[in-house]
């Protein structure tokens, strides 16, 4: 996956025009009758230009963790 700053500097990719962002997170796990189990789960988020609700609505102690 490219950072912020690789894909800024890219030159087919218009930031101003991206609105969502889309991500996927693999779950795998064992069920109790001991099959082998995959969990795809796929959101969108929407980008934001509005500083405030980002503040408002950013949880702090997850992004602390992450920057750990």
């Amino acid at each position: 996956m490219k950072g912020i700053k690789k894909l800024l500097e890219m030159i087919d990719i218009d930031m101003s025009k991206i609105n969502s962002f889309p991500f996927q997170a693999q779950i795998t796990y064992t069920s109790l009758d001991g099959s082998r189990c995959v969990r795809v789960i796929t959101n969108t988020i929407e980008t934001s230009n509005d500083r405030e609700e980002l503040e408002r609505e950013a949880d702090f102690n997850l992004l602390g963790q992450a920057a750990i």
